[in-house]
């Protein structure tokens, strides 16, 4: 499920030259993942939330495209 949705977001960001592109993604997620390990965080959802955490952002899709 992790790898899907890493694909996809990928898919939306792969072409962002504003610093919200895939490498942004994954020092997001590894960093994350960091503090899951020393919290004893649920994984899954850290990997989630910081895989998706710039794909509704209004700055990169526009306001329409917003979850506000």
């Amino acid at each position: 499920m992790i790898e899907d949705v890493r694909e996809k977001v990928n898919g939306l960001l792969n072409k962002d030259n504003s610093g919200h592109g895939m490498d942004h993604i994954n020092r997001v997620l590894d960093l994350s993942l960091k503090f899951a390990e020393k919290e004893d965080g649920n994984k899954i959802i850290v990997s989630l939330i910081a895989l998706l955490h710039d794909v509704d952002d209004y700055k990169l899709f526009g306001m329409e495209s917003a979850n506000i």
